[in-house]
């Protein structure tokens, strides 16, 4: 069934800190980009497989240097309506705040360049790899300003997405469960450096892949 997506653009970067070597792959340049909008912000899509498409790889884009959101055709406070649910993207202290120590402690780990498998214990990650740094996505009831769930249909730029990489998937804790999850794309296009992906409601993610 089609589904209607909001065209976000989105520029986060690695905590200034962090080593380029701090991932397997190349320092992630991680401009995310809910892409594919037409004049009203939303467009169609009836993919309902995970399929990767595109054997391209590109040369290495470097890294950012500023956390900056922007949403197409949106209000100047960087967030965009869906039906009943804004979405944005929250960066800084208020990327972790209100989330449990440990989870923040995680978070800071895999950014640090730890061994997923060591740091998160829900899910089964031995042999994976963070390609980008986490970040924070939020979901809000647009009544009541509370947190809301319910998927949120996402096109993710990732610029160092290249050929090679196997298994790659979404890494996301979800803020409703407390639980860290693997979220099996429903598109990986390497070609475009763009992966699709249903996520539900607000949390943290990143994406990983096994070598």
């Amino acid at each position: 069934m089609k589904k209607r997506w909001i065209g976000i653009l989105l520029t986060a970067a690695l905590v200034a800190a962090q080593p380029a070597s701090a991932f397997a792959a190349q320092s992630p340049n991680t401009n995310v980009n809910i892409s594919g909008s037409d004049s009203n912000g939303y467009y169609d899509d009836s993919t309902s497989s995970s399929k990767t498409t595109g054997s391209s790889a590109a040369s290495n884009t470097g890294t950012t240097s500023a956390n900056a959101v922007s949403v197409e055709g949106a209000s100047a406070s960087g967030t965009a309506v869906i039906g009943d649910i804004q979405v944005g993207f929250a960066t800084g202290e208020a990327a972790t705040a209100g989330l449990p120590a440990q989870t923040v402690a995680a978070i800071n780990a895999i950014n640090a360049g730890n061994t997923l498998a060591d740091v998160v214990k829900d899910v089964d990650l031995n042999g994976y790899s963070a390609l980008t740094s986490v970040q924070a996505i939020v979901a809000k009831d647009v009544n009541t300003n509370q947190p809301k769930t319910g998927e949120v249909a996402v096109s993710l730029y990732v610029p160092n997405l290249v050929q090679g990489l196997n298994n790659v998937q979404v890494l996301f804790y979800d803020n409703a469960t407390g639980l860290w999850k693997l979220v099996n794309p429903a598109n990986v296009d390497v070609a475009n450096k763009k992966i699709t992906v249903n996520i539900s409601g607000s949390g943290s993610f990143s994406i990983v892949y096994k070598k």
